[in-house]
């Protein structure tokens, strides 16, 4: 029984970023600075090919209205959101850069007007954040509604999925500009990550059933 590996490229890279994200906010890796940044500046775009491999997927089986409806309208989402992604943390890293060179030549008077300044203009990043959670949650909770109808284990999921991703966008616009971890509410970012693992194993396990002879 042969699994054709070239149709689960785009999942098996996406496991890789998800892992990568996770150690990186948690942990922290021990990489040079240049190649960790353009390796998470990559979590972006690896994500959008992940989430075009679920289109296909779900697409895969014989089309209903609803659930072409909700994976298309998912889809889009689930894109522009991990585009806003990039956007955030290319912006977050970009100030963090400008702020730490000027201030390690500023005297004191320059050094605490930069880190006023910086007060200032670091929180457009988080609305930034808002922006991707926004389009996140909305795109998981439509990409797991056309899962509810593929199967037992694919309706576990997709339960899962709406709940965790409606779990954070309510967080998220409710202790708006704050992140929800910084106003005594749990973040549900993980939770999410859990779905997608998920969503790759069903997709692998649906490949393994189409291959096996």
């Amino acid at each position: 029984m042969k699994i054709r590996l070239r149709r689960l490229v785009a999942p098996l890279i996406g496991v890789f970023f998800i892992l990568l994200y996770i150690a990186t906010v948690t942990v922290g890796i021990p990489l040079p600075e240049r190649l960790l940044l353009a390796l998470v500046f990559l979590i972006a775009p690896a994500a959008i090919l992940g989430v075009l491999a679920i289109r296909r997927w779900l697409t895969s089986s014989p089309p209903s209205p609803f659930r072409t409806l909700a994976t298309d309208a998912g889809t889009v989402f689930l894109v522009i959101a991990f585009a806003f992604f990039d956007l955030m943390l290319i912006v977050q890293q970009t100030v963090r850069f400008f702020y730490r060179d000027l201030l390690a030549g500023a005297e004191n008077a320059a050094a605490e007007s930069l880190r006023l300044a910086y007060r200032l203009v670091n929180p457009v990043q988080l609305g930034m954040d808002i922006a991707f959670d926004v389009f996140y949650g909305l795109g998981i909770i439509l990409v797991s509604l056309a899962i509810l109808a593929k199967g037992r284990l694919e309706r576990i999921l997709g339960v899962f999925g709406i709940v965790a991703a409606a779990g954070l966008l309510s967080f998220n616009l409710w202790t708006f500009p704050k992140p929800p971890a910084e106003s005594g509410l749990v973040d549900l970012g993980p939770a999410t990550a859990v779905w997608w693992i998920g969503v790759i194993a069903l997709m692998v396990r649906a490949e393994r059933a189409v291959t096996k002879p």
